[in-house]
């Protein structure tokens, strides 16, 4: 398998590397400069980004050195990418409206910059969403905060962490549910980072996600449960006459469910951070699954990629979708409220959802 994801990189490394060309010949040819000098300056940024991703700082590093080169990379890579894109939409624009050569640099690269900017801008500019969601078996409405990929590291710290536990403060919920990818760096890996947690004015629950096993998993464990929050590894429990279960990131929701001593009687919610499971979760008698991990693509062309990679990959969603049944699951699955790899958000916004569970007589 690892193969397999080796010539995926390889072939997208080409891919990207002949849009990258294609970018400085068109950058060389709108502003009038040689072809030869443009086309090595822009495969020398292009392979420093390569050689910082390489490096592995991203994950491991800790120092400022491996800092600033994470920086580099993740913002350069974004940029490209944006210039590339625009590049293409302003030449092919060009082709009918014969836009002069230079007019089309100058709109390519103000285009891309402003893009640019305000995708770094939307990534810290949080969505608070409200669902209403109908419950069966509960005598109350209850409200649950769900957070998803944080995303804790070069990019984000105890003070963004600080500013979601305010905005959660706010909203009164019951619980508040953690739905896996706390940190991904060993930067800003440490106790006072996630002192913010300690601050939550109600019950937390978290299960793991594939990027904090990228990091440590067993520390990461160990400071959750420091901040007070209570990790559900394959485990359940119940939280105002609510049956919480939780699916550690790297568990198969088929096998384990059907193995876990799950009461079938109660109102049962199910946390697992890939929007996946639906079938065997319905058969239990879960009434709602709260997931992350897609980030709803968190920037154009993904948002649009996305929605072919996930069946769920934004929002609520009903299983089964149509047909009679006695007994529906829905699932909410989280644009996240951090971002990983390039920091930028475009069609897409850090997103808190608030879900309000409304009491109902019956399932019906």
């Amino acid at each position: 398998m690892r193969h397999v994801y080796l010539l995926i990189f390889v072939f997208f490394v080409l891919l990207f590397t002949a849009g990258i060309i294609y970018v400085a010949r068109r950058t060389a040819f709108c502003f009038t400069l040689s072809q030869a000098a443009t086309t090595t300056i822009f495969i020398f940024i292009f392979l420093s980004v390569i050689a910082a991703l390489s490096s592995n700082s991203y994950v491991k590093g800790t120092s400022a050195v491996s800092h600033v080169l994470t920086l580099y990379c993740c913002y350069a890579a974004g940029f490209l990418l944006y210039l590339l894109l625009t590049t293409l939409f302003v030449h092919l624009c060009s082709i009918p409206l014969h836009i002069r050569p230079i007019t089309q640099g100058i709109a390519t690269y103000a285009i891309t910059i402003c893009t640019f900017i305000f995708s770094i801008f939307s990534t810290s500019h949080i969505v608070t969403t409200h669902v209403t969601i109908p419950f069966p078996k509960i005598s109350q409405d209850i409200r649950i905060a769900h957070l998803s990929d944080v995303h804790l590291g070069h990019f984000r710290d105890g003070s963004w962490l600080s500013k979601i536990v305010e905005r959660v403060n706010s909203e009164h919920p019951d619980v508040v549910v953690i739905t896996g990818d706390l940190f991904e760096s060993f930067y800003n890996l440490k106790s006072e980072t996630l002192t913010p947690l300690t601050k939550l004015d109600a019950p937390v629950l978290f299960v793991t996600g594939n990027h904090d096993s990228y990091v440590n998993l067993a520390r990461i464990k160990s400071m959750v449960q420091d901040a007070g929050v209570k990790i559900l590894d394959n485990e359940t429990t119940n939280i105002k006459g609510i049956q919480f279960v939780g699916l550690a990131f790297n568990a198969n929701p088929d096998s384990t469910l059907t193995k876990m001593d799950i009461d079938r009687k109660l109102p049962t919610i199910l946390l697992y951070h890939y929007p996946k499971g639906l079938p065997v979760a319905n058969t239990i008698g879960v009434s709602l699954v709260l997931s992350g991990h897609t980030h709803a693509g968190q920037f154009f062309p993904l948002t649009l990629i996305n929605h072919f990679a996930f069946q769920y990959n934004s929002g609520l969603h009903r299983y089964p979708e149509e047909g009679s049944t006695d007994r529906y699951t829905y699932i909410f699955t989280s644009d996240g409220v951090g971002t990983t790899g390039p920091p930028l958000r475009f069609g897409t916004f850090a997103q808190i959802p608030i879900i309000t569970l409304q009491a109902t007589a019956s399932e019906e």
